[in-house]
């Protein structure tokens, strides 16, 4: 271990035992391996006030985090952009596999069927759903974050690299199943990171969390000294402290590092049919954003107000509607003071 870190084997075998006899007095009512998560937090935030992208480490943890119920699918380069059928890439990779001696072959999505049939917002939040461990095509993976949005690398479902060219393709797609990634969003004082489940031997799950300290001690900024404490828990237990350091966080020197470029927005165009000189700008995503005639971004629920209203009405029909429900209003204000002069 680190020289700033003051953890040895049987402290963590006891937090471990600690976190089993948690669990047992709750009851198990499916029988599916629950994470047990690595929590880290820093005495110093890595940012430091500067915009600096999130980074993800992947760990390499001597023993597998894989069960028998877990279900994986693997996203893969199209054999021909051009060809609009994907079946073809899709039979393709599910038969290389088998040849490279796969016992279970994971899902095959191409990456034409993810722009095809999962584009919408809510086909990404189920895929993300569907499947434990997402595997990537090295090929693919920077193009892959723009596609899969937040419903995949906001919940850190952040599929794994795989290289479908290397020697031993079952070694690949096993230790890739095997690995686990740490994300440091660099934005909070804390992260965390599955490195076990509670069906594993206690043995293991000992060798994990040994194994990911030292390997998270080694990547974060600032080093081990950056660590303020390290705990264990499950998604509904309480945490289990493993180390806890009360040292100054003046004393933590973060290296250099190169913030984020600020990509220049374009100004929003406005747009003829939007009442009240309010403006209309589309971004690279295809989202829509709405401004007020002072330059305020709208509210979600106005935004899609006033984007079907464009979808239905043009500036004429919009017009006379305004106008009849102006007159219906009128009408209705009117009716009762009739009707009482009447009883007179």
């Amino acid at each position: 271990m680190p020289s700033g870190i003051k953890i040895n084997k049987k402290d963590v075998l006891k937090a471990v035992e600690g976190l089993f006899s948690l669990n047992q007095k709750k009851l198990d009512i499916v029988d599916v391996p629950e994470k047990i998560n690595l929590t880290v937090t820093f005495k110093k935030v890595p940012s430091a006030g500067k915009k600096i992208k999130a980074t993800t480490v992947e760990l390499n943890l001597p023993k597998s985090t894989s069960h028998d119920n877990q279900t994986v699918c693997l996203f893969v380069k199209d054999l021909d952009k051009d060809d609009r059928e994907y079946e073809k890439t899709k039979y393709h990779y599910q038969d290389l596999l088998k040849k490279a001696g796969l016992k279970e072959i994971p899902d095959i999505i191409p990456l034409k069927s993810l722009l095809l049939e999962y584009k919408p917002f809510e086909a990404k939040r189920n895929l993300s759903n569907m499947y434990d461990i997402f595997l990537a095509d090295s090929r693919v993976t920077k193009v892959l974050p723009r596609i899969l949005g937040k419903h995949f690398y906001g919940r850190k479902k952040i599929p794994k690299r795989v290289i479908m060219s290397a020697d031993s393709l079952k070694d690949e797609v096993n230790g890739a199943i095997n690995r686990c990634n740490y994300v440091m969003s660099m934005k909070g004082s804390s992260s965390m990171v599955a490195v076990a489940h509670n069906k594993m031997k206690i043995n293991d799950i000992v060798a994990n969390i040994m194994a990911a300290v030292k390997q998270i001690s080694d990547v974060i900024p600032g080093g081990s000294d950056n660590i303020r404490n390290l705990h264990i828990r499950t998604v509904d237990s309480v945490a289990i402290p493993l180390y806890v350091s009360l040292d100054c966080a003046n004393s933590v020197e973060l290296p250099d590092v190169e913030e984020e470029e600020e990509i220049e927005e374009e100004e929003p165009e406005e747009l003829t049919t939007l009442d009240d000189g309010q403006k209309v700008k589309v971004t690279k995503s295809g989202d829509v954003l709405i401004y007020s005639k002072e330059g305020k971004l709208l509210s979600v629920s106005a935004q899609n107000k006033l984007l079907k209203e464009l979808d239905s009405y043009g500036e004429s029909n919009k017009k006379r509607k305004a106008g009849k429900i102006e007159k219906e209003e009128t009408s209705e204000r009117v009716v009762p003071a009739k009707r009482m002069k009447k009883a007179k």
